[in-house]
């Protein structure tokens, strides 16, 4: 029988959410050290955090995409660092002409993100934010930066009630297991 367990967690906090997010900021600003660190580290690029810490150490520069840019000149041998950095590149150059969705769409399949999402509700995870960027491009305002600001604003509790709401519907056919004080107030079919 099918089931679906209701665990309450954040959606932004999973890691495959966290991994996409810092894929798309690191796109619009690779300036922003964290998300840049995030992704370098990842199991898509696998940097080590010693190789992060060299290029800083090595390099001088305000940011991590700076320390990178200046290591890679300096190193022509250091294939990880220019590969990385061209399929930056090539993903900002898509993101410049590109809806968000078909730019979540293409990371997704082709940097096998989807296949890394291998707990239960990860491939679900990533299809409900990319859902939720074909829901955005389809108001008044749209791009990478104007989601990635949507995005903010719903993770810092300005917007929360309408996003919540459609997460929260599932739309499977299983049996639902909630705890007696979750399940207060609520009906099923």
């Amino acid at each position: 029988i099918p089931t679906e367990i209701s665990v309450p967690e954040d959606f932004f906090l999973t890691p495959e959410v966290l991994l996409t997010l810092s894929f798309l900021y690191s796109i619009d600003n690779p300036r922003r050290d964290v998300y840049l660190a995030g992704l370098m580290c990842s199991p898509i690029f696998n940097f080590e955090g010693s190789e992060l810490a060299e290029m800083r150490l090595s390099e001088e520069a305000e940011t991590l995409y700076e320390s990178l840019v200046k290591y890679t000149e300096s190193h022509p041998d250091y294939k990880k660092g220019i590969e990385f950095l061209q399929r930056l590149n090539y993903y900002r150059s898509v993101a410049e002409g590109a809806p968000v969705d078909r730019l979540i769409y293409r990371i997704y399949h082709e940097t096998g993100l989807l296949s890394l999402a291998s707990r239960q509700g990860g491939r679900k995870n990533l299809m409900f934010l990319y859902d939720h960027a074909r829901s955005f491009e389809s108001g008044a305002f749209r791009g990478l930066y104007n989601f990635l600001t949507y995005i903010d604003n719903i993770i810092s509790g300005k917007i929360s009630a309408e996003f919540d709401e459609r997460r929260a519907g599932s739309e499977s056919n299983a049996v639902k297991l909630i705890t007696a004080h979750s399940s207060k107030g609520l009906e099923y079919p």
